[in-house]
């Protein structure tokens, strides 16, 4: 059986695996309320690469499943860990290639009665390549989906395939490639996938006596080794149970300081409805910075959060406004302040995106009997040109905008396994006055009367997540960024309020 690889542009990164195999029975609890001891499910998966082409990449699924369930709540599966291994070939191929070290993410599911119910993602920092022998790598994995059990009875839960992105990296930790080559594995025939059964009740049911439904989080750490990068290298993380936590939990409030961020980014594009003059502006293409920190509470729930920064190019919109007159404007949506969200699993098992952001509105340019386009400039960026009569509006003409974003589970994806984007967002939003507006007269009162009220709409496209182990600064100013045609100017102010955060937070 063959894996099959599909590149997609952009920077990303990650290994793969699966391994030999064997399974055991998951779920049996010795007695009382001792909870269910963990089970391996080892498994040897086809891959196809790039680079090294044919391989077996043999992968170890560790965790733990509850003995029961209860209809329309959540299957509590225990931390998960992952171990895999990439064999010498590959290890040599990737090396003759130029490649030190690799970094990146691996997927691995399980599927509810052959039905892809749950996703575990492992986040695979920069990691040196052995220089002889197999790159063996374990570490903990967060669930990114934690489904609800459908209905009453037997329910078998199975290890899926295998789904990786690969980028290797050179001795600078530069990218050898551009491409990000995604690559899915198949399980090789004749092996037993099955992790175990979860015996599923009806709502209002008690557990057999003796049995625990739920699955408790041990307070020891689980270790993460990393063999074939420094010798004896381990990392501790505490486990969780899969259950993500809204931000407004206390235990969420604060992320502890000894736990490191992801850094990403999305392409972005998007619409703007103004209601007052049924007119759209489009914007980009541009993209958002997203830092992404996921820890456990300590009480079984995951927490996550995502600070996020809008960086968009200005764009133009032109309006016919009172159903005759043309009016043009040259608009640049931008942040003072980072933009906070989290991803909330929902009753479904669905991770849904909540984020608040607050933007302001700029009119770098107004005209009227006349339209605005963007033109390249002498510099190569994107600047306005405008017909008709231009209204002196000046550089501090703005509205300030609270968008709520809520994604909806048939638009979005957190973690896109398939190189695709990760979906859409809408917000309804009300414009409220414009504030500084006019060098020789003040504007504000035209400008709110004309675009300023309620029934307004943003959509926003998000592209591929693109992730950036390496970057422990600020991604605006990094290299954790999307290659536009036109950059954007940086928001100096946002990136000052960074610097001072992570200054007060030991370990940041």
């Amino acid at each position: 059986m063959r894996a099959t690889a599909v590149f997609a542009a952009a920077a990303g990164i990650v290994s793969t695996a699966f391994a030999p195999a064997s399974s055991a029975d998951p779920t049996t609890a010795a007695g009382g309320s001792e909870p269910p001891k963990p089970v391996t499910v080892s498994l040897k998966n086809d891959c196809e690469f790039p680079v090294g082409g044919k391989q077996v990449i043999v992968t170890d699924f560790t965790t733990t499943l509850p003995k029961t369930a209860t209809v329309g709540e959540v299957v509590d599966i225990g931390p998960v860990t992952v171990k895999f291994v990439i064999p010498e070939a590959m290890v040599k191929a990737l090396r003759e290639n130029g490649t030190a070290s690799i970094n990146g993410l691996v997927y691995v599911g399980l599927s509810a009665d052959d039905k892809p119910t749950i996703q575990a993602t492992v986040a695979l920092s920069r990691t040196p390549l052995p220089d002889t022998g197999d790159l063996t790598i374990e570490q903990p994995a967060t669930i990114t989906a934690n489904a609800k059990a459908a209905k009453a009875g037997d329910t078998t839960y199975s290890v899926l395939p295998l789904s990786t992105l690969l980028t290797p990296l050179n001795a600078t930790g530069e990218p050898v490639t551009k491409d990000m080559a995604k690559v899915t594995c198949e399980i090789e025939d004749g092996q037993d996938a099955k992790l175990g059964v979860v015996t599923v009740v009806p709502a209002g049911t008690e557990a057999p006596p003796g049995v625990s439904r739920r699955t408790t989080t041990s307070s020891a750490d689980l270790s993460a080794t990393n063999q074939g990068g420094k010798p004896g290298t381990t990392r501790k993380t505490t486990p969780h149970n899969g259950k993500a936590r809204s931000l407004d939990d206390d235990p969420c409030a604060v992320i502890p300081p000894e736990i490191p961020p992801v850094w990403a980014y999305y392409k972005l594009t998007g619409k703007v409805r103004l209601a007052k003059v049924q007119g759209v502006a489009e914007f980009g293409p541009g993209y958002i910075n997203a830092r992404i920190t996921g820890w456990n509470d300590g009480s079984g729930g995951l927490c996550s959060r995502l600070d996020n920064l809008l960086v968009w190019p200005q764009a133009a919109a032109n309006f016919v406004t009172y159903n005759f007159l043309p009016t043009g404007s040259a608009i640049t949506i931008s942040q003072d302040e980072l933009a906070r969200g989290n991803i909330i699993i929902d009753d479904q098992g669905n991770p849904i995106l909540h984020a608040t952001a607050t933007t302001r509105m700029t009119l770098n340019l107004a005209t009227v009997n006349g339209i605005v386009r963007m033109v390249p400039g002498p510099d190569g960026k994107n600047r306005p040109l405008a017909s008709g009569t231009i209204l002196n509006v000046g550089p501090n003409c703005q509205a300030t905008v609270t968008l709520t974003l809520v994604s909806e589970p048939d638009k979005w994806q957190s973690s896109p396994q398939d190189g695709g984007d990760a979906g859409d967002v809408d917000a309804d939003f009300t414009l409220p006055e414009f504030t500084g507006c006019g060098v020789t007269e003040d504007l504000d009162p035209l400008l709110t009367g004309l675009l300023s009220g309620p029934g307004n709409h943003i959509s926003l496209h998000f592209g591929s997540q693109n992730f950036c182990f390496d970057v422990v600064d600020y991604p605006g100013e990094g290299p954790c960024a999307a290659d536009l045609d036109h950059p954007p100017v940086k928001n100096n102010a946002v990136a000052q309020k960074q610097k001072q955060q992570r200054k007060a937070v030991p370990g940041r």
